[in-house]
């Protein structure tokens, strides 16, 4: 997926971080990387308070509690 175009619009902190998490959390397409960045900015207040690691630990949670309730 070209990151670039998030240049602008998301921290570049942020958009480095992007290529581990997409892997770690399947985000393989763009509708999921939209989703996921649509949470994070909302999370975070637009990116102002950005924890990345706070994040992943919140989207392991997330991830684990959603395959307890879909198996």
């Amino acid at each position: 997926m070209n990151l670039d175009k998030l240049k602008g619009h998301i921290p570049d902190s942020v958009i480095k971080q992007i290529p581990d998490i997409q892997t770690k959390f399947e985000i393989n397409t763009p509708l999921r990387l939209a989703h996921f960045l649509a949470q994070a900015g909302h999370e975070s207040g637009g990116f102002t308070a950005v924890n990345i690691s706070r994040m992943m630990q919140q989207l392991q949670l997330m991830k684990e509690s959603l395959k307890k309730l879909l198996t």
